[in-house]
């Protein structure tokens, strides 16, 4: 991650999630759920980087078709 070309900001939020995982794991949290909210965190910052970039569409397989990507809707 270090090698990641990220903001500083992105790389100490991600960070600071994983280190809330482990601790939840470590305190005897289900390794699961804590893995599965860590990812759901990092995910919710990859939309938040991407909405504030302005980036809503990606190149998709070999035949670099773009997609339109939506963010997921809050619980």
């Amino acid at each position: 991650m270090i090698r990641m070309q990220l903001g500083e900001e992105l790389k100490a939020q991600i960070l600071e999630a994983l280190g809330d995982a482990e601790f939840r794991i470590i305190e005897g949290g289900d390794d699961q759920i804590q893995m599965d909210a860590f990812l759901a965190k990092v995910s919710g910052l990859a939309w938040k980087k991407r909405a504030a970039t302005g980036t809503r569409t990606q190149k998709v397989g070999s035949t670099g078709r773009r997609v339109t990507l939506t963010p997921p809707r809050p619980l």
